[in-house]
């Protein structure tokens, strides 16, 4: 059979730690990107052979509370939903007991409802208006929970300027989403401004979103991408032509056509058009690649 050099992918954290047990009992090298950025993948003693594009949580971690300490805020929540894997529930812990910063957890979960219980966002933010504690981190799944904490935050009086609360949007949540008109009801838009009062955030940047276009490595290659690579790319899997302008039409009404898939329909130089940007984290790929490549290739 052929050597199998690497396995790349997969996106999200479950199948990437799966993937990872059957790798490493290969002794392939796993890299995964994405949103998998589970705090296991790229630690040796736990997933041997694994690497991710997304930055390590533990780093991370280390960072927020390095500043949080020098900004002398040594008393904090971690607000959490449950559906977090081993991320900030992890490793932010073990980075405030570093540092002697007093950490208090509380996970929550939805549904989003009033009525007080275990993993209710109200009987939390409950216990963090009565600790006295001002800074709270945020730790979501997903953008849309963003919603119910704004609007449950700002009906007790924890958000706006006279609140005197910061509030830190963490893991693979966009602060964002707290700006921009997302679909959301017109008071929780109006709450999410009043949140902004009182915001930081903790951000990595990709390599091509900061610097002078000289000094962008990965821009560079990406721009540099020869009309070749699309056309062996459209061969190797064809790019169904539909009307939407986007590429990520559902489906097809022609008869006789299967629904379409959701690929940009790419011209001969995407690579080169101005106005196309790589998508997050595909610097931190390009970077994990050539890492593990040279690695590679030294052993």
């Amino acid at each position: 059979p052929r050597e199998v050099c690497a396995v790349i992918g997969p996106y999200r954290d479950r199948p990437a730690l799966g993937a990872a047990h059957l790798t490493g009992s290969l002794e392939v090298p796993l890299l995964s990107y994405g949103d998998a950025s589970s705090a296991k993948l790229g630690r040796g003693h736990i997933y041997p052979l694994t690497a991710k594009a997304a930055p390590d949580q533990y780093e991370r971690a280390a960072e927020l509370a390095d500043w949080l300490r020098y900004t002398g805020r040594t008393n904090l929540t971690l607000l959490h939903t449950t559906d977090l894997l081993d991320g900030p529930p992890k490793t932010l812990p073990g980075a405030c007991r570093a540092r002697n910063i007093t950490l208090h957890v509380e996970p929550i979960k939805p549904p989003w409802s009033k009525e007080r219980g275990p993993y209710n966002i109200h009987s939390a933010l409950e216990r963090i208006k009565a600790s006295r504690h001002r800074t709270v981190v945020v730790a979501l799944y997903k953008q849309r929970h963003w919603d119910a904490v704004v609007k449950a935050a700002d009906e007790m009086g924890m958000i706006g300027e006279e609140a005197q609360m910061l509030w830190v949007s963490y893991h693979l949540t966009d602060p964002g989403i707290l700006t921009r008109n997302d679909g959301s009801d017109d008071d929780v838009a109006e709450a999410k401004k009043k949140m902004m009062d009182g915001l930081a955030t903790v951000r990595v940047l990709d390599g091509y979103e900061y610097g002078s276009e000289g000094g962008r490595r990965f821009l560079r290659s990406w721009r540099a991408v020869q009309d070749d690579f699309v056309r062996r790319l459209d061969a190797l899997n064809p790019i169904l032509a539909c009307d939407d302008p986007t590429g990520y039409l559902r489906g097809c009404d022609e008869r006789g056509k299967s629904a379409c898939v959701a690929y940009q329909n790419a011209t001969v130089d995407h690579f080169r058009d101005e106005t196309v940007l790589p998508s997050s984290y595909s610097g931190f790929i390009y970077d994990t690649v050539v890492a593990v490549g040279m690695a590679r290739c030294r052993a």
